[in-house]
């Protein structure tokens, strides 16, 4: 189709003529429209003249100027809704760095403004990565006064916004409990955003953290003159589970100390082959978690055909099945995605879309529920078919419940590998001080060998000469003819779920 003129009718402003040239070499949608369907006037309703002006000038240019805060919006759903992709990744990468560059110094106007631009991404797009982004960077900065500022009018804002800064919050619950204070001051009765916020807080985390503001806080809403009947039940129900949780969380571990047992692996692998097999695993309440059925997952898929129908079927069951297991990281996903992507299997492509869908299931994946630590970078070139040397691996990390250390060394624990006649190689994680000595870190008790996946990060180079970071434990299963490799880092997965200001339930 030769070039000719299209009449972009704008809210608020007299039509625009650009050339259909401009509009089809930016964008598939503009191509569709114009050169499939010969439409030479669209609408433009829901923009200003200015954004169009601003958006034309960029699609003529191949560039766009530095974005206004105020126009950031309506220049990115512009470039979303007509599918322009490199001005797209333009706005993203502004974004980005807009999250970046927040620190303790900024107002809270500006950490506003970024925290709204990233909800509406999610609200309008349902993409979470920026949002993600947004809570891991307040995560590290400490949140409280942008939390408290935020819910200061607690029963002006939505659940979803409750949602987003209980995350935020990481594992401060005190923040919380201050908020409900103060949102309940000069009240006759319980509103009903303060009894959503109860009852999607973490209360024995909060329980743990203050004691005193604890009672202060279910006192006063117990004291509330106008306390109708319901919420007088509502408050009695959440003390008593509060209290029973509590209490358990306070019984004496005597649990495993495995964190992996090489026997249990090789038998959970004997039953399964297909997917369905791995539902089964999370049905019986096998002890694994979403990182090991992961794990499984790439096994089976490497032998049996899957499509798209069996793999959204399986998403959904695992969606009612694993409600309870520790969350995968999305980032392991996409770590598995690139090693795959590579692999001379055809059954790549499915698996791919499989990770994806498990990536986006609020239920299966989570961003903030766990916490990946890794040792020092090896150089070390072995047989990935052989066994490992039998030694020690160290990792330095806090533990959420340890808030005031003053022990000497860091925080910290040790996995050892053990061979024995009846449960044969197994890691364990120790708890005997003589490990620990010359190590400069310390132990302490509410880490658990329950919440921890190990896995380990090896090399390997492929035929065409590219190397590929693949997790070791399913790597022959997608390239079976590279055996030795370099053994990278040994990595841990910590899972931090109870100890969260939100309480953990389905999609949170």
């Amino acid at each position: 189709m030769c070039d000719v003129t299209v009449v972009l009718k704008i809210r608020e402003g007299d039509p625009i003529c650009v050339s259909s040239q401009i509009l089809t070499s930016n964008s598939s949608v503009f191509h569709y429209l114009v050169t499939e369907l010969s439409q030479t006037e669209l609408e433009f309703e829901d923009f200003t003249p200015y954004i169009v002006f601003i958006f034309l000038a960029a699609l003529e240019e191949g560039i766009i100027a530095d974005i206004r805060d105020d126009d950031f919006r309506e220049i990115h759903k512009l470039c979303k809704t007509f599918r322009v992709k490199w001005l797209v990744k333009h706005c993203q990468v502004w974004l980005t760095v807009k999250i970046d560059d927040m620190d303790c110094e900024k107002g809270y106007e500006e950490k506003l403004f970024v925290f709204e631009e990233c909800r509406y991404i999610l609200n309008k797009w349902r993409e979470n990565h920026f949002m993600n982004q947004f809570i891991s960077k307040y995560l590290s900065l400490g949140n409280t006064e942008f939390i408290s500022q935020f819910l200061k009018n607690l029963e002006n804002v939505n659940h979803q916004q409750i949602d987003l800064m209980l995350k935020l919050g990481g594992s401060n619950g005190e923040v919380f409990l201050e908020i409900i204070i103060m949102s309940i001051e000069g009240k006759q009765s319980l509103g009903e955003n303060t009894k959503y916020l109860l009852q999607r807080l973490n209360l024995p985390l909060c329980f743990e953290q203050n004691e005193s503001l604890y009672h202060e806080m279910f006192e006063k809403c117990s004291l509330l003159p106008q306390l109708q009947m319901e919420d007088q039940k509502l408050l009695l129900q959440i003390s008593l589970d509060t209290g029973k949780q509590v209490y358990r969380r306070k019984l004496p571990y005597s649990g495993t100390k495995t964190v992996f047992n090489l026997k249990s692996w090789r038998s959970i692998l004997d039953r399964c082959h297909t997917l369905d097999d791995i539902v089964k695993l999370a049905e019986e309440g096998w002890d694994i978690n979403m990182f090991s059925l992961t794990e499984l997952l790439m096994i089976v898929a490497s032998t049996g055909e899957i499509s798209t129908e069996t793999s959204k079927d399986f998403v959904k069951k695992m969606e009612s099945s694993a409600t309870s297991l520790t969350k995968v990281l999305p980032d392991y996903i996409n770590m598995i995605i690139t090693a795959v992507k590579s692999s001379d299997k055809s059954e790549k492509f499915r698996v791919m879309e499989l990770l994806d869908m498990i990536k986006d299931s609020e239920i299966l994946a989570s961003q903030f529920e766990t916490v990946c630590i890794f040792t020092e970078e090896s150089e070390k070139m072995v047989d990935l078919e052989s066994r490992w040397s039998s030694c020690r691996y160290p990792f330095q990390f806090q533990h959420p419940a340890v808030r005031n250390c003053e022990m000497e060394g860091k925080c910290g624990f040790i996995i050892k590998d053990y061979t024995d006649d009846e449960k044969g190689y197994t890691l364990q994680l120790t708890e005997d001080s003589a490990d620990y000595e010359g190590t400069g870190l310390h132990f302490h008790p509410e880490l658990r060998a329950d919440d921890l996946f190990l896995y380990v990060m090896c090399s390997i180079n492929i035929e065409n000469g590219s190397r590929v970071r693949v997790p070791a434990r399913w790597r022959r299963w997608w390239f079976p003819d590279v055996s030795e490799g370099k053994i990278e880092q040994y990595c841990v997965a910590v899972s931090v779920k109870d100890y969260l200001a939100a309480a953990c339930r389905d999609g949170m």
